[in-house]
């Protein structure tokens, strides 16, 4: 509490408020003996607190757990919900309690990766020298020429593709002339989705430090930097999403604050359920495809007949489809057209359906994934191949 009091009486036109200090007080009383890192049985501690907008809970809890944070020799993890609290913290409470603790503290904004530009990808996309850009996608996706051929092309007035081509252009130079850091978010004027689909850093396109340009990589710069933060600030989705990656700092060896953590149970259901789209299954027809001509420019042997076993996967999907439909058809859909099983148990019709497409999805993932890992261990060993296998990564990732 001695921090949370230094706060209010160094803070010019701070005034105590008697539920703020009971907060910061529960909040110290819970947590002040909670167990951090690996042990057999350890003191977990939740407090939960609600309180109404603008009455100061940031102030409190950060007041309190930067400190306690500082002095368990640990990290404080703060995630939100919305943007507008996280530019909140990161403006204006966490700078504002930085200038009264007598004890300095970092802190950083934690992004997720589609946040970053792909260096790799601007380049094939930009009019900097590189493999085509056309490699990395395929004839029957509504991809947009590539460079060269707009370069090719006349006419008098831009069209899409050329304003496109021009963006991709004008970013590649801001990042090699070092105006740019590669941050969406940092760009004066945000562009187009779709055209930032295109450049955007992906996990299951990345071959990590096997890229050519992993040193230059905007994402893992910034990654970097959130390494020596004391205090990050992240979002619910990514929080839930990075469990396990080592994006951010394990959860059970820090101190973690859910701001606004009514809407935690909704990502979180978000994050952690599957789906599966029934409909469009054309994805099936392409992956035997790109497989085999990847294999073939790596002169490696798949080991399972994946045409076969994606034309087998491809019929099972249709026929669960089809008995998913009967289903529907005799059972009452509930208020927002989703059918609940209780307890998320399958009717026994569709175990051996849904079996059936397991192992054979299954035998293909294992085929892609030892695909994937050739590619990498290739790189590793040959870096003048970094390049080309970083492109024939970028094909198998979408898969």
């Amino acid at each position: 509490m001695a921090a949370f009091d230094h706060m209010v009486a160094a803070t010019p036109g701070f005034r105590s408020r008697t539920g703020q200090r009971d907060m910061a007080q529960a909040i110290t009383t819970t947590l002040a003996g909670v167990d951090l890192g690996a042990h057999d049985e350890p003191n977990r501690a939740i407090a939960v607190i609600q309180a109404g907008t603008g009455v100061g809970k940031s102030a409190a809890y950060a007041a309190t757990l930067v400190p306690m944070a500082q002095a368990r020799k640990t990290r404080l993890l703060i995630s939100t919900a919305t943007v507008a609290l996280q530019e909140q913290l990161m403006t204006k409470d966490l700078p504002a309690l930085a200038a009264v603790l007598p004890t300095p503290f970092t802190y950083a904004l934690a992004k997720g990766r589609a946040r970053y530009v792909c260096k790799l990808k601007l380049e094939q996309w930009s009019g900097l020298p590189g493999v085509n850009s056309v490699e990395m996608f395929e004839a029957d996706e509504d991809v947009p020429p590539s460079p060269s051929t707009l370069a090719r092309a006349s006419g008098k007035s831009q069209d899409p593709d050329e304003r496109r081509m021009e963006l991709f252009d004008s970013l590649a130079q801001a990042l090699a002339n070092g105006s740019w850091n590669g941050d969406r978010d940092q760009l004066a004027e945000q562009p187009d989705g779709q055209d930032w689909a295109l450049v955007a850093a992906e996990r299951h396109t990345c071959t990590v430090r096997h890229c050519p340009r992993f040193r230059q990589c905007s994402y893992y710069q910034a990654r970097n930097a959130l390494a020596e933060a004391d205090v990050i600030v992240a979002n619910h989705d990514l929080v839930l999403a990075s469990l396990g990656m080592k994006t951010l700092p394990d959860l059970d060896n820090c101190l973690i604050v859910f701001d606004e953590g009514h809407h935690l149970p909704a990502v979180a259901l978000d994050q952690f359920s599957s789906s599966m789209d029934l409909s469009n299954l054309r994805w099936l027809d392409r992956l035997p495809r790109i497989m085999l001509e990847v294999g073939e420019k790596m002169h490696s042997e798949l080991g399972e007949d994946v045409t076969t076993l994606a034309r087998d996967l491809k019929a099972a999907l249709h026929d669960l489809g089809r008995l998913m439909m009967d289903l529907l058809r005799s059972t009452v859909v509930g208020y927002d057209g989703t059918q609940r099983w209780p307890s998320g148990v399958l009717p026994e019709a569709l175990h051996e359906p849904v079996a059936l497409a397991l192992r054979l999805a299954t035998s293909l993932a294992k085929v892609l994934d030892d695909l994937g890992a050739a590619i990498k261990l290739l790189a590793r060993d040959d870096p003048s191949q970094a390049l080309h296998c970083s492109m024939l990564y970028a094909r198998l990732g979408p898969l």
